[in-house]
């Protein structure tokens, strides 16, 4: 059984009221231009975040004359086609207008602490300042904001403030109540509930265990 990492599928199971809001959110300019997904590890935070991020780019690609949504027929739902030249470029890690930020998972080096440093924030804010492609979104996913240390939270925080124009940073959270209060009065927390028995079922049904 192959394991799909988030960038690589757009299966995600029991968060469809998450996905309407989101899409509706967006489709009535209403989403903020930071996001916090909050939930328990390993219920698809991430994978929402990319799912949220293909669909961003594909629809203001495809728009030309950057009127969003012309054709009420498309774009439905948060799934995009696997063969887009966006889910192509998401999936093989090349995608000029998406940043992921990470901690640093270096064992080796002792100045290290796993933790998301003020130089990362930098580094997304250098991101943001280039002129992206195809007049497209320019994203950047932080997995995860708990991992943010004081200075790099500061350092989000006026970057947050001052978001760039056509912009969109997403925070996956497992412990939101970690994250700086002025982060979060400045950015729309969306909480995904854990998976159902019924949901469980249906993730193993289409993994293929063999149970």
């Amino acid at each position: 059984m192959e394991i799909l990492s988030p960038n690589n599928h757009q299966i995600l199971f029991g968060h469809e009221k998450v996905e309407d809001k989101v899409l509706n959110f967006w489709k009535n300019n209403k989403l903020y231009h930071a996001i916090i997904l909050s939930g328990n590890r390993g219920i698809g935070k991430c994978t929402l975040a990319y799912k949220i991020s293909r669909y961003i780019m594909q629809s203001t690609y495809n728009d030309k004359n950057n009127s969003l949504f012309e054709n009420d027929n498309t774009f439905k739902s948060l799934n995009i086609d696997p063969k887009s030249r966006v889910f192509k470029e998401i999936s093989n890690n090349i995608c000029p207008n998406l940043c992921i930020v990470q901690k640093n998972n270096i064992d080796d080096d002792i100045n290290k602490n796993n933790e998301i440093y003020v130089d990362d924030i930098r580094y997304l804010k250098n991101f943001f300042q280039k002129k992206s492609s195809d007049n497209s979104w320019r994203i950047g996913i932080i997995d995860s904001a708990d991992d943010l240390n004081i200075n790099s939270s500061n350092a989000l925080l006026k970057l947050i403030e001052e978001p760039p124009d056509k912009s969109l940073i997403i925070l996956i959270s497992h412990q939101s109540r970690k994250l700086l209060d002025t982060i979060k009065s400045r950015c729309m927390e969306i909480k995904l509930n854990n998976l159902s028995d019924d949901d469980f079922k249906s993730v193993f049904q289409s993994s293929l265990f063999d149970l």
